[in-house]
């Protein structure tokens, strides 16, 4: 694959879900929510970071592997905002925004992969 991750929309997109992610988790109680809040940004940020590291390798098999790793923690990302909206339930509203943009960020990347 050779092309710029840069102007791939999935890497876009899934750069500005850690933005949002990073804002909600903030807002939480880290002291309290340490081990969630640290799974919840790791997820987020092996998204766009597995995107860009399968779109520089040199064969296809290689870079599909990638990409497939950051949809996992893109499908992980999601199961931790669902759940945190349940345990966190004052911030219900805060999780929408980003519970989309992981629906946009699979339909981006499952096209890409396909």
């Amino acid at each position: 694959m050779h092309m710029d991750y840069h102007d791939l929309e999935g890497w876009k997109e899934s750069k500005e879900l850690v933005k949002l992610v990073s804002y909600i988790t903030n807002k939480l109680a880290p002291s309290k929510q340490f081990g969630l809040v640290l799974q919840i940004c790791r997820a987020a940020i092996s998204i766009p970071l597995n995107i860009a590291q399968g779109i520089g390798r040199t064969h296809t098999r290689e870079s599909v592997q990638f990409l497939n790793v950051s949809r996992g923690s893109l499908f992980e990302l999601e199961d931790h905002l669902i759940i945190s909206k349940e345990l966190f339930s004052w911030y219900v509203e805060e999780f929408s925004l980003p519970l989309g943009k992981t629906r946009t960020c699979k339909k981006l990347l499952n096209g890409f992969i396909n």
